[in-house]
């Protein structure tokens, strides 16, 4: 696996000739809950975690990761590479790929006809992840120029929750202009995404939660001005008048969350 993560094909090819436990999986517990990964920064807390071999990864997931096409050719020739593996969370190599923006492998899994819209252990495709990850895959998979790309269905995870609302739940911090316009290029494909593959952007959650309320609750206040740019008002009015189980619509969540921020930086 350490050859895989650093692109060592020649000593991957070596292990070969040894029988190695190809389907083993990373059980690297490195820095996680101990005190020295505390004292880390932020930035390098995420890049240690990025490049970290997670708990459950198996070799196909590695090779998505740090992508090496030898490997993969290594691999696909020793009738090695199971590209509908899991991971422990039931992630596969494809979600994987839309985190990580791997269209190599993106391409690959189109042109073998794998299944976009498998399931992680939390509903999760690997649309979703995509949108956790902050990665603009969705974007350069709709531009894929090829007859069998899939289209890019209203999927939700176990708790309800749509690609869409993945999108709203993503924390941002709109203190730039730079960051503002950041977080609006990042929506508005999204959202267009939505629109484009009639998508119910009225989803509630189990909790009743629209990709609204997720937006409010998260500060992500340039996905209620893309809203006002894009739909009629009779629409933005229902979504904004829409209640949760708990009463509250998403103009409340607006307001709680921005009270919150100014007592923040009051203090």
């Amino acid at each position: 696996m350490t050859a895989v993560q650093y692109n060592q094909t020649a000593i991957f090819e070596y292990l070969l000739k040894f029988e190695v436990n190809i389907t083993a999986k990373c059980r690297n517990t490195l820095y996680v809950n101990e005190l020295d990964m505390y004292s880390l920064g932020k930035a390098e807390q995420n890049s240690l975690s990025r490049e970290r071999c997670a708990d459950g990864m198996s070799i196909m997931d590695l090779l998505v990761v740090h992508w090496n096409l030898d490997m993969r050719i290594l691999l696909h020739s020793n009738k090695l590479a199971n590209w509908e593996d899991r991971d422990d969370d039931q992630s596969t190599p494809l979600h994987y790929a839309f985190c990580h923006s791997n269209y190599d492998f993106i391409q690959i899994a189109v042109n073998r006809n794998l299944n976009f819209i498998v399931l992680s252990k939390n509903g999760s495709t690997p649309y979703h992840s995509a949108v956790v990850c902050n990665s603009i895959s969705l974007h350069v998979f709709l531009m894929m120029d090829t007859k069998h790309k899939p289209i890019i269905p209203d999927v939700k995870d176990n708790k309800g929750l749509s690609i869409l609302q993945y999108g709203s739940i993503q924390t941002n911090s709109h203190n730039t202009h730079y960051e503002i316009m950041n977080n609006n290029q990042g929506f508005l494909p999204l959202f267009q995404i939505a629109i484009d593959f009639k998508h119910n952007i009225y989803n509630t959650d189990d909790f009743g939660g629209t990709f609204l309320h997720y937006a409010a609750q998260n500060g992500n206040y340039i996905q209620f001005s893309v809203l006002l740019e894009a739909l009629p008002h009779a629409e933005i009015t229902n979504l904004l008048r829409q209640e949760d189980k708990f009463g509250q619509t998403p103009v409340d969540e607006l307001f709680t969350t921005m009270s919150k921020q100014k007592k923040t930086e009051q203090l």
